[in-house]
């Protein structure tokens, strides 16, 4: 079974802080959506949390005529970005992957 939170803030007196992974999917959609370069579908966008390690993986297209390289170090940055000022948390991954292009 898959953790479903990650624990942000561990206070013994008062209790935690947790956030759910859909926290960070929906972050990762935001973010996306700005970008009009890039085609997402919500569906290729996913968080895995694993010993505390947060993992996302994000499927993208390119606008035809880009450099994909480049675009999708772009896209890396701006997630892991968000999610650090979003949340104060660094993910320990950020993985693109580029599943073609659009005209």
């Amino acid at each position: 079974m898959s953790k479903e939170f990650l624990t942000i803030i561990k206070n013994p007196e008062i209790g935690n802080i947790s956030l759910n992974k859909s926290v960070f999917e929906e972050l990762v959609v935001s973010v996306l959506a700005e970008d009009e370069e890039i085609s997402v579908n919500r569906k290729d966008i996913t968080c895995h949390l694993e010993e505390d390690r947060l993992v996302i993986e994000v499927g993208i297209k390119v606008l035809r005529g880009l450099n994909f390289t480049a675009k999708g170090e772009e896209v890396q940055e701006a997630v892991f970005k968000q999610l650090r000022n979003f949340t104060g948390q660094k993910p320990a991954e950020v993985n693109v992957h580029i599943n073609g292009f659009f005209i």
